[in-house]
C-alpha cells in the first residue's frame, strides 16, 4: 500500500462513517412518539392538542391554552435492541488470504482450510436511553403566551454498541458487524423559546428558536490490505473513530385552527438547517486492532489521533399536521367557546385565568386526533469531510490526512412518511384520564443500502397512559412498545472499504472471496425494537 492510496482510502472511509453521524442528529426517519408522557401516551397525536409545557415542542401555538404560568418536568426512558444476521460464511484461507499470526484470533479454527463457519447473529449490547424534557410557559394575555423547554429529539437510544469479535462454533471470530458504523455514541439536545399569538381568537400561531447542542461519535473497521482477496484478513484492521460536536440553530413553526363544537386542527414543521460539526485532536485510528497483544502501552503505541476538521450535512426537516375531535362535557365550555370568552376581555388577569380556560381534562368527555407526518430524509443524502492529522496505517507507514480537500459522499435515502392516532378518555373529570395511541411510520433505507446504526425501517407503536390530577398538580405516565419490521437486504451492496474497493475497474467483492462475496457486509437480517416509559410531573398557577 502506498502512503497516497492508504490516506485516500481513510479519508473516505471517515467520510462513509461519517455520513450516519448526521442521519442520527435529525432521526432519519427513526422518529419515535414525542418526549413527554402525554404524547407517548397518544403515540404522538399531540399536535391539535394542548395539554401542559410539552405543547412547545408539539406545537408551540398550542401554549396559548394554558392559564398563568405552568411547568413541567419528567423523562423518557426507552431500551432499544437490535439485532444482525449476516447472511453467508467467513471467507477461509481456502477462498482468500486470512492470517491470524499474531491477532487475538490465532488459536481460532474460525477460517481454516476445509471450514465452513457461517456467521452468527449478533445483537448490539443492551442499553437504556434517558430523555429528560423541562418546560415552563407562561400565558401574559388570553393571546400571548412565552415559553422555554428543553429536550433531546425523539429518536431511537443514544448508544448502540455491537460486539468487536463474536464466538462460533469454530472458536472466536471478529463481529460480522466490524465493517459497519458499529459503535454508536451521541448526544443531542435543544434549548428553545417560543411566542405565541392570536390575531384571531380561534386562530393562534407559534415560534420555536432551537439551540442544538450536538456531540456524536462513531467507530468502525476499515483494512488496510491492498488487495480484495485479503479483505476479511483481521490482521489488517485499523479501528477508525469519529468523534465531532458543535452548536446550530434551528427554528419551528406552529398553528392551531379552532373550529365551534367539536374540532381543533394543528400543523407544525422544523426547519434544521445544515450541520457543522468539528473536532480538534478527537479522531482515533488503532492499527492492527485485533492484534495478539492488547496491553495499553501496546494499543498506545499504534494508536494515532487527528482533527475531524469540519463535517458538514444536511439534517432532515419534517412538517405534521392534525385533526382533533373532542365531545364536550355537559355544562362545560369547548376550546372555542373558551377563546372567544377570554378574549372579549384581553386582560393580564384572564391571562390568568384557569377557571375559564379550556381544559381537555377538565372540560371534555373524550378525544380523539388523526396526525400525519412528512420528513424530508433524503435530504441527508450529501455530506463532506475533512480530516487533518497523521495516522498510521499497514504496520507503521504514516499517512498524511490533506484537510484542504473534503470528501464529498453521496447516499440514498427516502422520505419517510407516517400516522399517528391518539385519544384521551377522562374517566374522573379534572381527576383521572386513560390514554391509548398507535403510530406508523415508514422506513427512509432503500435496499442494498442498509445499516445496523440507523435502523430506519418500517415501523410501527402501540402506547397506553394515564394522568392523575390534584388541584395544581398533575402526574403523568406511559408506556409504548416499538415495533420494527424486520428488514431483508440479501443483496446489500455495501463492501469492505480497501484501497481496491476506490479503484472501478476493479471488483472489490469477487465470488471466490465467500459466499455472495464475502467482503460484502450488509447483506443480513435486520431486526429490531424498543420499549419505552415515561413520566411527567407538572405544575400550574
Amino acid at each position: 500500500m502506498t502512503m497516497r492510496t492508504a490516506g485516500t482510502f481513510l479519508v473516505c472511509a471517515a467520510a462513509m462513517a461519517v455520513l450516519a453521524r448526521a442521519g442520527d442528529a435529525r432521526a432519519s426517519g427513526l422518529e419515535i412518539p414525542e418526549n413527554g408522557a402525554i404524547g407517548l401516551a397518544r403515540a404522538g397525536a399531540v399536535v391539535a392538542r394542548p395539554s401542559d409545557p410539552s405543547a412547545i415542542q408539539y406545537n408551540p401555538a398550542g401554549i396559548l391554552g394554558l392559564p398563568g404560568a405552568q411547568l413541567t418536568l419528567g423523562s423518557n426512558l426507552g431500551s432499544f435492541g437490535q439485532c444482525f444476521q449476516r447472511y453467508g460464511n467467513y471467507a477461509t484461507e481456502d477462498t482468500t488470504n486470512i492470517n491470524l499470526a499474531g491477532t487475538r484470533f490465532q488459536n481460532s479454527m474460525y477460517a481454516a482450510s476445509g471450514m465452513t463457519t457461517p456467521y452468527p447473529r449478533t445483537c448490539s449490547n443492551p442499553a437504556l436511553s434517558l430523555a429528560p424534557n423541562l418546560g415552563f410557559t407562561y400565558r401574559i394575555l388570553p393571546n400571548l403566551a412565552v415559553g422555554i423547554n428543553a429536550v433531546p429529539p425523539h429518536s431511537v437510544g443514544r448508544e448502540g454498541i455491537f460486539p468487536d469479535a463474536v464466538t462460533t462454533a469454530n472458536g472466536l471470530a471478529p463481529s460480522p458487524a466490524r465493517h459497519l458504523l458499529y459503535e454508536k455514541r451521541l448526544l443531542l439536545f435543544y434549548p428553545a423559546a417560543t411566542v405565541a399569538f392570536a390575531p384571531l381568537p380561534w386562530l393562534r400561531l407559534g415560534a420555536t428558536l432551537q439551540v442544538g447542542i450536538a456531540s456524536f461519535e462513531y467507530s468502525t473497521m476499515l483494512n488496510a490490505n491492498d488487495m480484495s482477496d485479503g479483505a476479511q484478513s483481521p490482521d489488517g484492521d485499523i479501528k477508525l473513530t469519529l468523534r465531532a460536536s458543535g452548536v446550530f440553530v434551528a427554528g419551528v413553526f406552529g398553528a392551531q385552527v379552532l373550529l365551534p363544537q367539536y374540532f381543533t386542527f394543528g400543523v407544525k414543521g422544523q426547519y434544521v438547517p445544515e450541520l457543522s460539526l468539528s473536532g480538534i485532536g478527537a479522531g482515533s485510528a488503532v492499527d492492527q486492532y485485533y492484534a495478539a497483544d492488547q496491553s495499553p502501552a501496546a494499543v498506545a503505541a499504534r494508536t494515532r489521533t487527528f482533527d475531524v476538521s469540519a463535517l458538514r450535512a444536511q439534517p432532515a426537516s419534517h412538517v405534521r399536521a392534525g385533526v382533533r375531535f373532542a365531545m364536550p362535557r355537559a355544562g362545560r365550555p369547548n376550546a372555542w367557546e373558551s377563546a372567544h370568552t377570554l378574549a372579549r376581555n384581553n386582560t393580564l388577569a384572564n391571562g390568568r385565568n384557569i377557571a375559564d380556560t379550556y381544559d381537555p381534562m377538565r372540560d371534555d368527555v373524550f378525544d380523539i386526533e388523526v396526525d400525519f407526518n412528512y420528513e424530508f430524509t433524503s435530504t441527508l443524502g450529501v455530506t463532506s469531510v475533512a480530516l487533518n492529522g497523521t495516522i498510521v496505517a499497514a504496520g507503521g507507514i504514516m499517512v498524511p490526512l490533506n484537510p484542504m480537500r473534503p470528501i464529498v459522499i453521496q447516499s440514498d435515502f427516502n422520505n419517510t412518511y407516517g400516522v399517528r392516532i391518539g385519544s384521551d378518555w377522562n374517566v374522573i373529570p379534572d381527576r383521572l384520564a386513560l390514554r391509548m395511541g398507535f403510530s406508523a411510520e415508514s422506513g427512509a433505507t432503500n435496499p442494498g443500502l442498509s445499516q445496523i446504526h440507523l435502523p430506519t425501517f418500517d415501523s410501527m407503536t402501540a402506547s397506553i397512559g394515564a394522568g392523575l390530577r390534584f388541584g395544581w398538580f398533575t402526574a403523568n405516565i406511559a408506556y409504548a412498545h416499538y415495533f420494527f419490521f424486520p428488514l431483508d437486504d440479501p443483496r446489500g451492496s455495501r463492501s469492505i472499504i480497501t484501497t481496491r474497493a476506490l479503484n472501478p475497474m476493479a471488483d472489490p467483492c469477487p465470488r471466490s472471496s465467500g459466499v455472495e462475496g464475502s467482503c460484502r457486509v450488509n447483506a443480513a437480517r435486520y431486526e429490531a425494537s424498543m420499549d419505552l416509559f415515561g413520566i411527567n410531573l407538572s405544575a400550574r398557577w
